[in-house]
């Protein structure tokens, strides 16, 4: 049995140990698939007929999505009416819609399904609307693995685990031009 003796050590580097500690741990409990919370699975066509996930803490709508629509053009993001309002950019994470005054997510459109979703500023492409331009909505977008993926709730908290204990920064923060530094990297 390993054991060690920190007390004469610098905090940050108790710190710093602690982490990597806690890392090692994670790494190892990985590979019990009991402690991994999973994500919906598409049918044989692609499409998402649910987006309820069974989990070790129960049932619970997948709320996580990955744009991997590559079209230049963007994935087409429409309102109630099937009129596209936005293009959301390829690698965009975008949020299920779980409002509680609102009906389910997830609806089928002709056969299709499509899901609700909530749109920041940051993952457009393109903004159509002639008002509220530039400010976070809702609308839908067809779910099918050829437009978006589901991604796991505690992947997007891993990611925004900062180098400090308790340092949380925002996930998916671009730089606007090639001189801005990237605030997820140290």
């Amino acid at each position: 049995m390993l054991s060690f003796h920190l007390s004469r050590t610098h905090p940050l580097r108790s710190v710093a140990f602690g982490c990597w500690l806690a890392s090692l741990n994670l790494v190892l409990a990985s590979a019990a698939t009991a402690q991994v919370p999973d994500v919906v699975k598409p049918a044989g066509d692609g499409d998402f007929p649910s987006i309820s996930v069974s989990g070790f803490r129960g049932v619970h709508p997948q709320r996580y999505w990955l744009v991997v629509d590559r079209d230049p053009r963007g994935l087409l993001c429409r309102n109630e009416k099937g009129q596209a309002l936005l293009a959301l950019k390829y690698g965009s994470v975008i949020e299920t819609d779980l409002s509680p005054s609102s009906p389910s997510p997830l609806s089928f459109q002709q056969g299709k399904s499509v899901v609700r979703v909530k749109v920041l500023p940051i993952h457009l492409l393109f903004d159509a609307r002639l008002k509220h331009r530039g400010t976070s909505t809702t609308c839908t977008v067809r779910a099918n693995t050829a437009f978006i993926a589901p991604v796991n709730g505690e992947s997007i908290a891993v990611l925004c685990r900062g180098a400090g204990v308790g340092d949380v920064r925002p996930p998916f923060v671009f730089p606007k031009s090639p001189e801005q530094k990237n605030p997820i990297t140290p």
